[in-house]
C-alpha cells in the first residue's frame, strides 16, 4: 500500500506478531508446544512456516485442512520438498483467514472473519495499543496511529488485504521479504484478496463482511444506511428541507440545538 513504509510494519509485527498466534491462533493441543518453542520462533523466523506443525497449519490451504490434520509432517514435508501432489499458489486461502470448518459448497462461508488478520490489522493501523487479549474486545485506538494519520474510519478491501499478506509473511519461514514463497506469490495475493471484494461489491458477503470488520476494528455500524444517506445529501440541493432537516438532527445530537425537542414523540 502507498503510504505505508513496508519496514515499519515488518517491525511492529517482528515484535509482537507471536503474541497474536499465542493468543488468538493455536489450538488447546498446540499451547504446550508453542511455549516450549516460541524463544525459538523469535530468535530464529526460518522455524516458521513448513517448518513447523502450528505454522504449517495456519498457512495451509483450508481446503486442505483435513488432509492436513490426518498427517501434518507429511504435508509439511511435501510442501517443502515441492511435491507435485501438494501445490499451493496465491489464489489459494490459508485456514488463517477461517473463523470455523471450509466448506466445499460456501467457501466464503467464515472467510476473512479469523481472528489472526483482524489483529494484524490493528497492529498495521490502530496501533499496538489496540490489540485484544484472548477472548477480549480490544477497541481502545493509539494516539498515534496509521488511520489517525489517513483519515482511516473505515476498513477497506486494500487495507484488509494488506493486513492479511502481512500476517501471511509473519507464518511463513522467509526471514526477509520477499514476494515469493515457493510459489506462493505474496503480492497476488493481495490482489486476490481485493478482488474477493471489488469482483462482486454488491453480495451479501462482500457488505456483510465489510461491516464486521467495521465493527472488529473501529467499533462502526453498518455502512449501508450511511452510504445511502450520502447518496440522498449528494442528491437533494444544497438549501432542500432534506438537507436542513439532517442538519438539524446532527445538531441536536451535539447539544448545539437547545430546547428543541422530537417531534414524533
Amino acid at each position: 500500500m502507498k503510504g505505508l513504509p513496508l519496514l515499519i510494519t515488518i517491525g511492529t509485527l517482528k515484535a509482537i506478531g507471536l503474541d497474536i498466534i499465542e493468543n488468538h491462533g493455536l489450538l488447546p493441543d498446540e499451547e504446550t508446544s508453542w511455549m516450549k518453542q516460541k524463544s525459538s520462533f523469535k530468535e530464529n523466523k526460518s522455524l516458521r512456516g513448513f517448518n513447523n506443525n502450528i505454522f504449517g497449519r495456519l498457512l495451509c490451504p483450508h481446503k486442505y485442512s483435513q488432509l492436513y490434520s490426518q498427517d501434518p509432517e507429511g504435508f509439511c514435508k511435501k510442501v517443502l520438498e515441492s511435491d507435485d501432489t501438494v501445490i499451493i499458489q496465491a489464489s489459494d486461502l490459508p485456514a488463517f483467514l477461517y473463523d470455523g470448518d471450509y466448506n466445499p459448497e460456501a467457501i466464503d462461508k467464515g472467510l476473512l472473519r479469523g481472528p489472526i488478520p483482524v489483529q494484524v490489522y490493528k497492529v498495521i493501523f490502530t496501533s499496538p495499543s489496540s490489540l485484544s487479549a484472548k477472548g477480549g474486545d480490544g477497541n481502545a485506538k493509539g494516539r498515534s496511529s496509521h488511520a489517525q494519520l489517513h483519515g482511516l474510519t473505515r476498513v477497506t478491501p486494500h487495507t484488509i488485504a494488506y493486513a492479511c499478506m502481512q500476517a501471511r509473511y509473519f507464518c511463513s519461514s522467509l526471514r526477509s521479504w520477499r514476494e515469493r514463497d515457493g510459489k506462493f506469490c505474496l503480492r497476488h495475493f493481495y490482489y486476490y484478496i481485493v478482488a474477493l471484494f471489488e469482483m462482486d461489491a454488491e453480495s451479501i458477503w462482500a457488505v456483510e463482511t465489510l461491516d464486521w470488520w467495521d465493527r472488529q476494528v473501529f467499533g462502526k455500524g453498518p455502512r449501508k444506511f450511511e452510504d445511502s444517506l450520502m447518496q440522498m445529501e449528494q442528491a437533494a440541493d444544497t438549501n432542500s428541507d432534506f438537507n436542513a432537516l439532517i442538519a438539524q438532527r446532527i445538531a441536536r445530537r451535539a447539544g448545539v440545538v437547545d430546547g428543541v425537542g422530537d417531534s414524533s414523540s
